[in-house]
């Protein structure tokens, strides 16, 4: 294990037979891990010193990294390469220096390598349900049946029973049928996941996680005036912001369609009847010009009637089968720009470190793709500033690296996320998204100064410390509790105000009274603190 800014890294090679703590053996300043939405298998590369030849890798054993002692990262090394440190030749003698490089794929590679079948008999499709059954218990049952799992990941303590499939209509008249034997476990994920907008993942805590999108609501999100507000849990949003260390947005116009041509049915000039049509959104063209898009679904099955090329061309332009302009419209839909690819579409990047990411009883909260986190953005108002700049966006990457190279000549742990929403994603999650973006907006940071009546935990204040400074005094209070570390003070002493140093110049005596005590109250004529409030 090694020690960065005062977290534990470990790096285990084979976690579930030798398990060997290899961290003091890499070069960790370019170790790189990366996770994905949408159970799509993530990547690792590590490089290691292997100064005395005694290191050895097996590929498809299993890799984990831990920090402070919460898993990260788990899978597998599937490709242990090997290279040299010093040049051939060099004049070295009796070098016994090598080093490996590692590479591999996390725990969701298992969604593709893992084969649907029926020990029972291997020739027949797997029996019907017939009965109403959740989506939970389906998947328990064939991960323990019809799977073969392995014995370290847990298949069960994590899957929820969220929607009944079928449109809650399973009866020995109307089934629910298996997927065929032969079809990988993603296939029957995606399937029950179709009905429920569920989120799944085999998460680095070697669990497989099968969860409703509100369970996936994070507890915290970023602002560029963050309120470093505790949280009280890790699945429900109430107010908490952290700040961050770079920010980016971009408007991706790339995969424009304001025109869509779809054909379907026979072949041109085939026996039977040819099916088309355009679906064009003339106002869209006026802003971001003509852009097109054609497909052409011959004898494909839901593209033999006219009914079905129609719901597609709708659905490229409008993101609706039925150019439900409810769905569609200018502002009718969160996560920055409404559904069809007649819009851009917007995502935006952050990163941050370890130290920002908030806890809960002293284990801290990580994010995980699926995960939907609150944005709160004032550098981005269109108000002047009276009204920030908020959405609430699903984590769809991130990626683990310990860069150096910092000021204080530190490595850190950083994380670097991407958020946005797809035309794509499950119709359930954009419905989700519309009815909880006005209520995330509602714990938005609210000014806290002077005249105000009450303070909500993690509110913006600003305010003038009573008594006025005379020279002498050396305690001073503002009107509400605030947050142990949050307090900026500005002092006049002559040259107006001034941001003044915490410890060197002032103490933040006592949070919980609104106390602040000067370490010398000589020549100070005038005093404004900023902060982030408690609730009083």
């Amino acid at each position: 294990m090694v020690l960065i800014d005062g977290s534990v890294v470990q790096m285990i090679s084979d976690p579930d037979g030798a398990g060997v703590d290899i961290t003091n053996h890499g070069v960790i300043s370019s170790a790189t891990f990366n996770v994905a939405s949408n159970a799509t298998p993530g990547d690792m590369e590590v490089s290691l010193r292997d100064m005395d030849r005694d290191l050895s890798f097996v590929s498809g054993k299993r890799f984990k990294l831990l920090i402070d002692g919460t898993p990260m990262w788990s899978g597998f090394v599937l490709i242990p390469g090997r290279s040299n440190f010093f040049p051939a030749g060099d004049g070295v003698e009796d070098t016994k220096a090598r080093r490996f490089i590692l590479r591999g794929v996390d725990n969701n590679r298992l969604m593709d390598a893992r084969v649907l079948r029926n020990t029972a008999n291997y020739l027949k499709k797997i029996p019907d349900i017939t009965t109403n059954t959740y989506d939970g218990a389906l998947l328990r049952t064939a991960l323990a049946n019809y799977f073969d799992m392995p014995g370290w990941l847990d298949i069960v303590t994590e899957i929820d029973d969220v929607q009944i499939p079928a449109g809650m209509d399973i009866t020995t008249a109307k089934p629910w049928a298996w997927p065929t034997q032969g079809s990988k476990l993603r296939v029957l994920a995606d399937d029950l996941s179709r009905w429920s907008a569920a989120v799944y993942y085999i998460g680095p805590d070697d669990i497989f996680h099968y969860h409703a999108i509100q369970d996936r609501e994070c507890s915290w999100g970023f602002s560029d005036r963050p309120n470093h507000a505790p949280i009280s849990s890790t699945t429900t949003f109430d107010g908490a912001y952290t700040g961050f260390r770079e920010l980016n947005a971009d408007e991706d116009g790339s995969q424009l369609a304001t025109d869509a041509f779809v054909w379907g049915g026979s072949p041109f000039a085939g026996s039977g009847t040819t099916v088309f049509h355009r679906a064009t959104d003339t106002d869209l063209e006026d802003l971001h010009g003509k852009w097109q898009l054609a497909e052409m679904h011959f004898n494909e099955t839901n593209y033999k009637l006219q009914q079905g090329v129609d719901q597609r061309a709708h659905m490229i332009v409008y993101g609706s089968p039925t150019h439900d302009l409810s769905l569609s419209e200018p502002g009718s839909v969160v996560g920055e720009g409404p559904r069809g690819l007649r819009f851009p579409q917007w995502s935006y990047g952050f990163t941050w470190h370890q130290k920002d990411v908030p806890d809960l009883a002293g284990v801290r909260r990580h994010l995980y793709p699926g995960d939907i986190v609150p944005i709160q953005l004032w550098s981005f108002s269109e108000d002047g500033g009276t009204t920030p700049f908020t959405k609430f966006l699903p984590l769809r990457a991130l990626s683990i690296s310990f860069p150096s190279g910092a000021k204080d000549g530190k490595t850190h742990i950083q994380f670097r996320g991407s958020f946005d929403l797809r035309n794509d994603d499950n119709k359930f999650l954009w419905k989700y998204l519309r009815a909880r973006e006005p209520k995330i907006q509602e714990v938005s940071v609210l000014p806290v100064n002077d005249a105000s009546s009450d303070s909500p935990t993690g509110g913006f204040g600003q305010f003038v410390p009573t008594p006025d400074p005379d020279g002498a005094t050396t305690v001073f209070t503002v009107k509400f509790p605030y947050i142990p570390g949050t307090v900026q003070l500005y002092a006049d002493t002559g040259g107006g105000l001034t941001l003044r140093p915490r410890g060197t110049f002032y103490t933040e005596s006592d949070p919980d009274t609104g106390e602040i005590t000067l370490v010398s109250p000589t020549g100070v004529t005038g005093l404004y603190v900023i902060c982030r409030t408690q609730a009083g």
